[in-house]
């Protein structure tokens, strides 16, 4: 944890030079593994212009627990991105991060009980819809994927209290010469 909050200090400095916040994301496969970890380093680096990014991916094929996400102030919440996954994971789980993702309420992931949690806590951090997805992209054109996941992140919002005035979507995949269709809406 020392060494890495001295690291995120010195990018957090840097960032700060130019007015912007950093955000800590923890992957499970990783050297910052989890939310606790992610939350250990960022109150370590002192910086008032960090805090942690929550992937639902990340919290569901981790170690991290809904007490984990308790413990971090909500304001330092500073981004959550969507998406889902099925009960059973790959043994690949680099293969599956980065191709295998499912549309958000298409997997097992408990969606609307993590968006009730971050509400409860009082994170105001913007979502954003990460879903990288070879199958995806290969079986529907951007404006399919934008709809898709537009009717998925409705549903999600309308059984929770969320307030995001903005959702973000991306349906990316990692490989190189390929599409991302990202788009944009407003409340």
């Amino acid at each position: 944890v020392e060494q890495g909050a001295e690291v995120f200090a010195g990018v957090c400095d840097r960032a700060a030079e130019h007015g912007l916040r950093v955000y800590l994301e923890f992957v499970p496969f990783m050297s910052v593994p989890d939310a606790a970890t992610a939350w250990a380093i960022v109150q370590a680096a002192e910086r008032p212009t960090s805090g942690v990014m929550v992937d639902s991916w990340h919290c569901f094929r981790g170690a991290t627990r809904d007490q984990d996400l308790r413990v971090i102030p909500g304001e330092r919440i500073l981004g959550i991105q969507l998406n889902d996954a099925p009960a059973v994971p790959m043994a690949n789980m680099l293969e599956e991060t980065l191709h295998h993702r499912l549309v958000p309420g298409e997997g097992d992931i408990d969606l609307v009980g993590l968006m009730r949690l971050l509400d409860e806590i009082g994170s105001p951090a913007p979502r954003c819809v990460e879903v990288f997805s070879d199958a995806l992209l290969r079986e529907s054109t951007p404006s399919e994927i934008a709809v898709r996941v537009g009717d998925a992140i409705r549903a999600i919002r309308a059984a929770t209290r969320w307030s995001a005035s903005t959702i973000t979507v991306a349906a990316c995949t990692r490989r190189p010469k390929s599409a991302c269709a990202a788009v944009r809406k407003k409340k």
